[in-house]
C-alpha cells in the first residue's frame, strides 16, 4: 500500500482534472422525469448527470447519480408491489 501512495503522490503534479475531464457535458433540467434521465445514462454511458435550472442550463443545482435513480426506481416498484397485494 505504501508503494501505491508514493506513486499517487508523484502523479499530483503530472495529472490534473482538466487532463481527465470530458468537455462534452450532458445535463438534465430539474423538471425532467426519471425516464429521460435513464435514457441519458444509457445513451452516453455515464454514471452522473448535472441537474440544471430550466431557464439557465449553465446553473447547476446538483448531481443525479445513476445508482440513486435505480435505487429510487427499485423502492417505488417494491412499494407498488406491497400496496397491490394488501
Amino acid at each position: 500500500m505504501k508503494g501505491s501512495l508514493i506513486r499517487i503522490e508523484e502523479l499530483k503534479d503530472i495529472v490534473i482534472a482538466a487532463d481527465l475531464m470530458t468537455d462534452r457535458v450532458v445535463s438534465l433540467p430539474a423538471y425532467a422525469n426519471l425516464e429521460e434521465a435513464l435514457h441519458l445514462f444509457e445513451s452516453f454511458h455515464i454514471s452522473c448527470i448535472p441537474v440544471t435550472e430550466p431557464e439557465n442550463r449553465k446553473s447547476v443545482l446538483g448531481i443525479l447519480k445513476k445508482y440513486d435513480l435505480l435505487q429510487a426506481y427499485q423502492e417505488k416498484v417494491l412499494k407498488n408491489r406491497i400496496l397491490s397485494t394488501s
